[in-house]
This record gives C-alpha cells, structure tokens and sequence, in this order.
C-alpha cells in the first residue's frame, strides 16, 4: 500500500486547463468579429438612410441593400458559431468536472487505506525512524523521505480542490457567455426581421427599373461605368503579372495554375444553367437599347454551389456595384476568370483552387436579374467568349 501511495505521489492527477483556455480564445476572438461585423452593419445602416433619389443612382442604392444582406448574413453565421463554440466549451468543462471528481474519489480511497494501515500498525515517529536507520546518513534520507511523502498528501488534496474550484469557476462563465449567445439569438431573429425588410426594398427597387425606360437606360450607363472599374482591376492584375516575368526574383508571385490555351472548349461550367445575358452586345426586347456584356450571365438557383473552370490561384476578392461580390482567378500565361453576383464566397485572396473546386455561392448581389452568375475569361486585357472555352452541354 506504501508504495502505491508513493506511486501516486509522484504522478498526480492532471488536468487540462489548457484545454478549456483555447476554447475561451475561441470565443472571444468570435466575440470580437461579431463587434466588428455589428458596427459595420450599423454603419452601412446609416449610410444606406442618407441615400435619396437624388444622391445616389441605382447601382449605389442596389450595392448598399446588398453590402446590407451580405454583412446581415455574416453576422447570424458569426451568431451560430460561437453558440457552438460555447456548446463545446460547456461539454468539455462538463467532462473535466467528471473526470476530476472520480479522480478525487479514487485519492480519497487510497487515503482512506492510508489512514487505515496508520492505525494498525502505528504511526512511525522519529524513533522508529532513528532505530530503522543503519547509520546518520540513511536517517537523514529516511526523514527526507517521510516528510516528502507528509508534503505530498496535503498539496495533492490541496491541487485537486483547487483545480475543482477553478473548472466550477470556469464553468460558470462559460454558462453565463452561454446565455449571452441565447440574447444574440434573439437578436438575429430581429435581424432576420430588417434582412426581409431589405428584401423587400430590393424587390421594389428592381421593379422600378423594369417599369420605366429611362430608369433602365440610366442603369445602362451605370453598369457601363462598373463594368470599366472592372476592366481597371484586370489591368492592374495583368501589369503586376507582367512586372513579375520580368523580375526573376519576384517570379514566385505567378498565380498558380496551367495555361488555359490548350483547354479551349473543355473547361467545365462554373454553375449549372442557361445563359440569360450573351456575350458582347445586348439588345432589350422592350426599350431595343444596346449594352455590353464583358462575359455570360448563367441563370443559377438561390444556394447553388459556383465552381472554378480550372485550376488557379484567387488574385482579387471584392465588391462592386452592378456585380456584387466578385473573385478573380488567374491561370498562368495571362488568362484569368471572374466570378460575379456571388451570395458568399468560400475562398481567400492567395489560395490555391482546383479545376471543379468550390469557391462561392450563387446569389443576386448586384443583380436587377435575380440570381445568377456573371461570368468573364480574360487573356491579359482582352476579353474572351467564355462560350467558346467551356464544354458544350
């Protein structure tokens, strides 16, 4: 018995405080981007209130409603995370405490045995341990030895009530931050509330610019003026590819990916779709005006998955109005495809993507057509057919 308390002297019980700590980072670093993404929800709140029918055309009026629904939508997502993150935390303080109280039973056994086998044979004093001693030295190591052991006992007992205490303490702040994320849940659900709202000043707002000829005729020149900062983007893209050629020491900044030149006619669909918006001019079947279009729009469904063409590496992430959240992927060899009107995207700036690999969802933002995908292919700064490139259905 001496020497399985010995034993468990030295290896005593251990808990993870570790553990519970990284779950604690966890939810404080969500703590903090639910702040970040709450101010700019208030933020795009205010300015979208300053806007009037005479400050700001449609395609700023339509990107503020969008830049709205994204940011409200992150923020109930951001809402659900952390309720799981504390659900964890809780489960895993919950397994600590069970762990901890067996523990102290199991030590509270071996004690109890401890105490019994003191009481049968008697309690060594400092003669038993002066007459067990074969000389001055093994005296002098025997009474180290007992009062380490006498050490032992009470910081042991002391460790375990402490650790105790501190889960229990710990646990009873996770269940407070708990209850916390039950008030943001209600909270989303008024949330959910403006998210409709906005909807349905979308809605509206679209309806005014399918109704009248001149409204569409302005949307026209506007998307006109988006569609040239889009070309400005490309341009700086292909000017930073081009400065890399030319600086072998920089050459590792080349997006990543095959040269699409061999791949013209098989390069597989980014959505599944009609296309609703051909390549190059447009005529409206009503107003008969002319515009531009710098790639395809694909008809997708609300939710639907948006996959990349070919492999590559994501060069720009962003947001404009006429075409919402937008990527763009280069491929090596100055080809580059873009990705508009996105719900969400799931990749970014700087990761590598795979042929067929998803990077977003299909969405309305920027959209006046519902939801769908914009859809472009550029070599350098010329603007490519992507019917011509991808797989016939």
């Amino acid at each position: 018995m001496r020497l399985l308390f010995i034993a468990f002297m030295f290896f005593p019980f251990a808990v993870h405080p570790g553990t519970v700590k990284e779950y604690v980072s966890e939810i404080e670093q969500h703590q903090l981007e639910l702040n970040e993404i709450k101010q700019r929800l208030q933020k795009n709140r205010s300015e979208v209130k300053k806007l009037s029918s005479r400050e700001a055309n449609l395609v700023t009026k339509l990107k503020r409603i969008d830049e709205n629904i994204t940011l409200v939508n992150n923020y109930i997502k951001k809402l659900t995370e952390t309720e799981k993150a504390v659900s964890l935390d809780i489960d895993s303080i919950k397994a600590d405490l069970k762990t901890t109280s067996t523990s102290l039973a199991d030590k509270k056994e071996m004690l109890r045995q401890r105490v019994r086998n003191i009481y049968i044979k008697g309690r060594y004093d400092h003669l038993d341990i002066v007459l067990g001693s074969n000389s001055f030295t093994g005296f002098l190591k025997r009474n180290s030895f007992f009062k380490r052991i006498a050490d032992n006992d009470r910081a042991l007992i002391d460790r375990i009530f402490d650790q105790k205490r501190r889960i229990e303490d710990k646990k009873r702040q996770l269940e407070r931050r708990f209850n916390e994320v039950h008030a943001l849940k209600e909270e989303k659900g008024k949330e959910q509330q403006l998210f409709s709202s906005q909807k349905k000043k979308r809605t509206t707002l679209l309806k005014e610019v399918t109704g009248k000829k001149q409204t569409y005729i302005e949307l026209a020149r506007e998307l006109e003026e988006k569609q040239r900062e889009m070309n400005s983007i490309i341009e700086v893209l292909e000017a930073a590819r081009k400065k890399a050629l030319a600086d072998e020491a920089r050459a590792r900044r080349q997006p990543k990916g095959k040269d699409l030149a061999g791949l013209q006619g098989r390069l597989p669909w980014p959505v599944e779709g009609k296309i609703i918006k051909k390549f190059g001019t447009n005529v409206h079947p009503v107003y008969k005006t002319k515009t531009i279009n710098n790639g395809i729009d694909i008809k997708a469904s609300e939710g639907e998955q948006v996959t990349t063409v070919a492999e590559g590496e994501v060069m720009y992430i962003g947001q404009i109005g006429g075409f919402g959240n937008f990527l763009i992927v280069g491929h090596g060899g100055g080809y580059y495809s873009l990705y508009a009107n996105l719900a969400s995207i799931a990749v970014k700036k700087g990761d590598t993507v795979t042929m067929g690999g998803t990077i977003g969802i299909a969405g309305d933002t920027g959209s006046f057509e519902g939801t769908k995908l914009h859809f472009e292919l550029r070599k350098e700064r010329q603007v490519l057919d992507p019917t011509k490139w991808l797989s016939k259905k």
